[in-house]
């Protein structure tokens, strides 16, 4: 949360487990309000001067959809910039078999390269990282069908799935591959 980008909650054992959780009487120092941050101008002097609790929910709150519509800015510019790109490549138009007949023989392609000209190779280094990845997940599921022989796929997938060499992908998605 925000509060800890600002300040260290002191551990207090006499309070209730909420209040350690939640840090429900946090009060924000004022640098949080001074420039460059929000909009009063910066005073040293007062920088660790504390609002009330009150008032540090309100700016908490602040501050949260700030983030937001800052994001939502950000996502839309991206979005923006996203269909500019695709407007550069458009698609090329269906053209009849002759038409097709000629194109197949004005120019070879290079090998790896789509209609477009463009290679691919990461489509190709993705798909090789994926077969990599499922050999790992076939080795890892021989050994552990060599330890317990008689254990369901659904056993293996899920102490597979806990490995590293699982790469975070759910147990269901290791029990589909693990044996291709």
């Amino acid at each position: 949360m925000g509060k800890n980008v600002c300040d260290k909650q002191v551990y207090d054992p006499t309070e209730d487990d909420d209040e350690q959780i939640f840090w429900r009487k946090w009060q924000a120092p004022m640098l949080l309000v001074m420039k460059p941050s929000l909009y009063q101008p910066y005073e040293a002097v007062m920088e660790w001067e504390r609002r009330d609790a009150v008032g540090s929910a309100q700016l908490l709150e602040h501050f949260a959809q700030h983030y937001v519509l800052h994001l939502e800015a950000q996502l839309s510019e991206a979005m923006g910039e996203a269909t500019l790109e695709l407007a550069k490549h458009p698609k090329p138009m269906e053209t009849s078999t002759a038409d097709n007949n000629l194109q197949q023989k004005e120019l070879p392609r290079k090998t790896g390269e789509t209609s477009y000209g463009r290679s691919n190779s990461r489509r190709d280094a993705r798909k090789l990282d994926t077969q990599a990845k499922y050999k790992n997940w076939q080795k890892a599921y021989r050994e552990l069908k060599k330890g317990h022989p008689n254990m369901s796929d659904v056993w293996y997938s899920q102490r597979i799935a806990k490995l590293d060499v699982a790469k975070g992908q759910s147990a269901e998605t290791v029990r589909k591959h693990m044996k291709k």
